[in-house]
């Protein structure tokens, strides 16, 4: 039965970035999830029982600085140290969180400190994989460093990197990562895993990195560990924007076939028969068009930004190489590194590239597409507003027609009333006259009686000194009949007898 492989002071490193600012919002605002990393963090000294993890967050500072090249967001110490306060093993917890640009970064160490550790207890190092992308969901990526040193006689081989890597992902991923690339730093060997996932908050970056020469933690100095640290985040950086490249180009692409649909639509609109649906139409397919040109637009802005975030950050990643080439030993072999660049510029900026300038050759389709509508909805709104004109000039006729009939008609109606008028005035004399008549000869045919034989007919008795009885009774009837005939001839003349206006 062969020993059980044993390794001296292990540690795993969590390089975990957040995006803090976000392009959809206003310069300075941070990002709906820029936070989540230092909750999720939080929670990862819960699964290792460190409660005292979680005292770190308060601790981070807030500056007002809007845009930092780089700021340690602890004051003193820069890092915090953590470990069991109960049934202590001797497993610790650093944290180191910083910031860069625009980009939130967690430095999170477990590890062993002076202890040596069975291959197979490594799970102890990432429990329930609480150290996997999965839990600490970080927005812009992340990597991990598995690092130990070899005791005995051990030799350090691929065999001996595959068998950490299993027993640090305890079988949580499926399929497991493969072993994509190898080389030595420092004189050690390291080997890289990746399951090639293209969103950064589902790939698994891993580097198991087996000290077995005496000078290689002669090298880890701060100095290497910067470098490195700044290493991993362009890489990330690179990888983010790649990502979200292609997802901007996607929904350029989705806009670019919403449009080929609406030119059917606009086809259709051309074949309108009736002039107010055919112009209602074209108003809503304009602004229909319009905005997906603006959704178009920014498609186009967001890749170009992603070439040049790419483009800067590839530079940056080079420039970082550099540095640490200029500490590596004779015998290293960094092409796991340098791969990398290459790839970014060779394959992730020429597809950006390529990406954008087929998107740009559909942009003047766009705005011939608009141009033809707006063309068009100009000539209909003309011969819409001419249309109306036309009615308005119809109406108004006709109003002037109708208005000079209802005056044609009014005057017939007053001259009618005037007719009536006068018939009714000479059909009241009338009756006046031969009411009056009547009267008269009522009171003659009343007072006849009054002549008696004894009494003669004379209008003055010389026997009575007075008018005779009879003429007194018509003279009185007479007058008192007149009455109501000089007050209607009164009427008359100060109120019927005003002339009509024409």
């Amino acid at each position: 039965m062969s020993e059980e492989l044993k390794l001296n002071n292990p540690s795993i490193t969590l390089h975990a970035f957040q995006l803090r600012n976000d392009v959809d919002k206003e310069a300075g605002k941070l990002a709906d999830d820029a936070l989540n990393l230092w909750a999720n963090l939080a929670k990862v000294g819960e699964k290792f029982g460190i409660d005292d993890l979680k005292s770190f967050i308060p601790l981070l500072m807030n500056p007002e600085e809007e845009n930092p090249s780089f700021q340690r967001l602890l004051k003193e110490p820069e890092t915090l140290e953590f470990k069991k306060k109960n049934n202590d093993d001797g497993l610790k917890l650093t944290i180191y969180p910083v910031r860069f640009h625009d980009t939130y970064n967690a430095d999170l160490t477990v590890f062993y400190p002076d202890k040596i550790l069975a291959v197979s207890e490594l799970g102890k190092l990432n429990i329930e994989g609480c150290l996997l992308p999965e839990f600490i969901q970080p927005s812009t990526g992340q990597s991990l460093l598995f690092y130990a040193e070899t005791t005995g006689d051990i030799s350090c081989n691929k065999e001996l990197a595959k068998q950490c890597f299993q027993y640090l992902l305890q079988n949580t991923i499926q399929p497991s990562p493969e072993q994509i690339k190898e080389g030595v730093l420092f004189g050690s060997p390291i080997y890289e895993y990746d399951n090639g996932e293209f969103d950064p908050t589902k790939r698994y970056h891993i580097l198991v990195w087996l000290n077995c020469n005496p000078k290689t933690a002669e090298a880890l100095t701060p100095y290497f560990n910067y470098h490195f640290h700044r290493l991993l985040l362009y890489r990330h950086k690179i990888l983010f924007s790649y990502y979200r490249s292609r997802s901007w180009y996607k929904r350029g692409k989705e806009i670019a076939a919403k449009l080929d649909a609406k030119q059917s639509e606009f086809k259709a609109v051309e074949n309108q028969n009736d002039a107010v649906e055919r112009l209602e139409e074209l108003k809503r397919l304009l602004a229909e068009v319009r905005m997906l040109w603006f959704d178009y637009s920014r498609c186009l802005r967001d890749i170009s930004e992603c070439i040049n975030t790419v483009t800067t950050n590839t530079d940056n990643y080079v420039e970082m190489l550099a540095n640490i080439q200029d500490l590596q030993f004779q015998s290293d072999q960094l092409q796991f590194l340098t791969k990398f660049a290459e790839v970014s510029k060779n394959k992730y900026q020429e597809q950006i590239k390529i990406d954008l300038n087929y998107l740009i050759a559909s942009q003047n389709f766009f705005q011939e597409m608009i141009a033809n509508i707006r063309g068009m909805l100009d000539i209909e709104q003309i011969e819409a507003d001419r249309e109306i004109q036309r009615s308005l000039v119809t109406q108004i006729q006709e109003s002037k027609a109708l208005q000079q009939s209802l005056l044609d008609l009014q005057k017939e109606i007053k001259n009618s009333s005037t007719q009536d008028t006068i018939s009714s005035r000479n059909l009241n004399i009338t009756i006046a006259v031969v009411g009056g008549g009547m009267a008269v000869a009522g009171v003659i045919a009343t007072s006849y009686g009054l002549i008696k034989p004894e009494q003669p007919f004379f209008i003055w008795d010389k026997n009575a000194h007075s008018f005779h009885p009879f003429t007194q009774s018509v003279f009185w009837s007479l007058v008192i009949g007149l009455i109501p005939v000089l007050a209607w001839v009164l009427i008359w003349f100060f109120f019927l007898r005003k002339p009509q206006k024409e």
